[in-house]
């Protein structure tokens, strides 16, 4: 599916994003859709997550680990993936809540609002 495509590593509870880079682990983007429901679908698929900006960012670096990663200020973040897709993180988004947008190649992106 869409992790191995993407070369996310995977991130256990309470590791840190530079240890699991050492440990060459996947983590594909279903597993950062765990306890998200479903939004509105239309030119992206959404969902609604809890956690805040905190927990936006714990899915961002745990996304993005084999990533270029550039700081753009603000709280916004982008990360380029070896296979061309981007990620981007950002403290607010139109409905105000902190949103992980993840954009492949082709079809459409998917993004998580944080409550």
């Amino acid at each position: 599916s869409g992790g191995a495509a993407f070369g996310i590593k995977l991130v256990k509870v309470g590791e840190k994003a530079g240890d699991v880079a050492a440990a060459g682990k996947y983590l594909p983007k279903e597993k950062i859709l765990n306890g998200a429901k479903p939004g509105k679908v239309s030119s992206s698929r959404q969902y609604s997550k809890p956690g805040g900006l905190e927990q936006a960012n714990k899915d961002f670096d745990a996304l993005t680990v084999s990533g270029k990663i550039q700081d753009r200020g603000g709280g916004l973040k982008t990360a380029e993936m070896p296979d061309g897709s981007k990620v981007i993180v950002r403290p607010t988004s139109s409905g105000g809540q902190p949103t992980l947008e993840i954009q492949p190649l082709s079809g459409k992106p998917t993004k998580i609002r944080y409550d």
